[in-house]
């Protein structure tokens, strides 16, 4: 007769630490696609930024159950920029409060306009980041 070395106890452990190692892993990586989509997008210059808010407008917010778990909000002027970005991040992320959500802005109310001239305030940068990140996810996902 067979007699395992290892309880129930000792295979939910392993669930829990596998679950465990796989949301860090995965909110290391939104994290970091945060990083880079707000370093992107601030780098684009298709438009003329006259006084800095609306490339500072830019921003994330990375949230998990409603709560926050990073964000980047640097102000790069002397404008409101940041703070309408924060603002507008925390609005949205008011609304999504099941799983992870990682919210991406431009917070100045006039950044639709610049975008609907042909301009790329975000939304050129949102198109690769996504992408990226939909491959990033699919390695993390294929290493469990």
């Amino acid at each position: 007769m067979l007699k395992p070395k290892f309880t129930k106890n000792d295979i939910a452990a392993h669930i829990r630490e596998q679950h465990r190692a796989f949301n860090k892993a995965l909110e290391s990586r939104l994290i970091r696609t945060g990083e880079e989509f707000v370093k992107e997008a601030r780098e684009t210059n298709t438009y003329r930024d006259q006084t800095g808010n609306l490339r500072s407008s830019i921003g994330y917010i990375l949230t998990y159950n409603g709560n926050v778990i990073a964000g980047d909000f640097t102000n790069t002027a002397s404008g409101d920029g940041a703070s309408e970005a924060e603002k507008l991040a925390n609005q949205l992320a008011a609304e999504h409060t099941k799983g992870y959500s990682l919210i991406v802005v431009a917070g100045m109310d006039y950044a639709a306009a610049v975008e609907s001239r042909g301009l790329d305030v975000i939304s050129g940068t949102s198109q690769v980041i996504e992408e990226r990140l939909k491959k990033q996810i699919a390695r993390i996902m294929n290493k469990r």
